[in-house]
Order: structure tokens, then sequence, then C-alpha cells
């Protein structure tokens, strides 16, 4: 489903993916009297984005520097390492942060990836492949949304 939301102009490129951390909305934000706030928070917290056009409309923003524009986005699946025992597509799941303590991995990301929740209910898009983890852990490879 394709939704509109404001993105910094400066990283406004079609195709630019990017993980929605929540509103800033801080004692001290700088968002508090805008009244664009609202179309700049419709993503959902800790999903991932891919912007798949940008309108001409520009804003000036308080926040991000060169203002905001308006882009056309998708919520998508992005890769996460699993237990074997989670691995199962349309599967629903929630992400077990894996404590393995091996930031050299060249895994690493893919078992901790950037804006992935503990909070969060994640669908099994497609199983890929078993994981040869360093640390002895049954993983498979998976893509979630």
């Amino acid at each position: 489903m394709v939704l509109v939301t404001l993105v910094g102009e400066r990283w406004s490129r079609v195709g630019e993916e990017f993980v929605f951390e929540g509103p800033n909305a801080g004692p001290h934000t700088e968002c508090r009297p805008c009244k664009l706030k609202a179309v700049c928070w419709n993503l959902e917290e800790g999903r991932h984005y891919r912007i798949l056009g940008l309108r001409s409309v520009h804003h000036s923003c308080a926040l991000h520097e060169g203002g905001v524009r308006v882009a056309e986005v998708e919520r998508i699946a992005f890769p996460l390492n699993l237990p074997k025992r989670l691995g199962l597509a349309g599967g629903t799941i929630t992400f077990e942060e894996p404590v393995c303590g091996r930031p050299s991995c060249a895994e690493y990301r893919t078992c901790h990836p950037l804006g992935a929740r503990t909070d969060l209910k994640y669908r099994v898009q497609s199983v890929e492949g078993s994981i040869d983890c360093p640390a002895g852990f049954a993983l498979i490879r998976a893509r979630v949304e």
C-alpha cells in the first residue's frame, strides 16, 4: 500500500530505504507547533519503508535542514536472521535479539538489524536458507515485514 508522508529534502531520493523511528515528540521538540506533523508522523514506528516517488511540493522544516518534500512510500520487508524454530513463511514472530557478543561477525547486522524492535510483531514473508552462525546458534535468514 502506498502512503504519503514527508521526508527530509537532503535524503529524498526514489529508492531510498529508511526505518521510521517515531515522532520527534519530546518536551523540547521543534515539531510541536508544526501544522504538518500529522503527515510526518503517519508511519508505523520500527517499520522499514522505501520511497517510491517524490512530489514537487516542498515545505520548510525546523528539524530537517533544507526542508521536507512530499513522498510516496511503501512498507517493505527486510532481512532478519531468526532461530530456526521461528522460520515459517507466513508466520508471525516477535523479534528476539540474540545475545552473541560478536559485533565483528559478518551476520551481525542481519541478526541485529536497524529498527528491529522486540515489542512489534513481524510477518515472515519468505525463508531464504540456513545461516552458518559462528556462535553456534541454529539460524535461518528470512525476510520479514
